[in-house]
């Protein structure tokens, strides 16, 4: 069963996520410039190894937990799953936010956040109608 998150335990885990993400975003954008350009057959064994690194950072980030989301490497938003009256989401974050203050249902898909309720971002608890 995956991880589930409240703000707290995210907002825990931000310091190394934060390290994370920023390798991610460096490595990531070295990667996406190397593949968008006609590569001579020395370049790939550089574009292979920022393959790889990337590859690992995502692992450490499932270690966590988490799950990155910006294959663009313009924010580095990252994804916890939570559960906020007895509804699955995810708890976004990306590297402008101080910290998890945003949410977005399963079903939204894509960027939307909406903000996290007040109670339940300052509750260390799954939901503030939970128990």
């Amino acid at each position: 069963m995956p991880i589930q998150f409240t703000p707290f335990d995210a907002n825990q885990t931000l310091p190394l996520v934060e390290r994370i993400v920023a390798d991610i975003l460096e490595t990531g954008r070295i990667y996406a410039d190397r593949f968008g350009k006609v590569l001579e057959e020395d370049d790939y064994p550089a574009l292979f190894e920022s393959k790889r690194t990337l590859n690992v950072l995502m692992e450490e980030l499932d270690l966590i937990g988490c799950e990155y989301g910006d294959w663009s490497f313009e924010k580095g938003w990252v994804e916890f799953p939570a559960v906020m009256d007895g509804n699955r989401i995810l708890l976004c974050w990306e590297p402008a936010d101080d910290m998890v203050r945003w949410f977005r249902f399963y079903e939204d898909g894509g960027r939307v956040r909406r903000p996290l309720p007040r109670e339940y971002r300052e509750s260390r608890e799954e939901s503030p109608a939970a128990g």
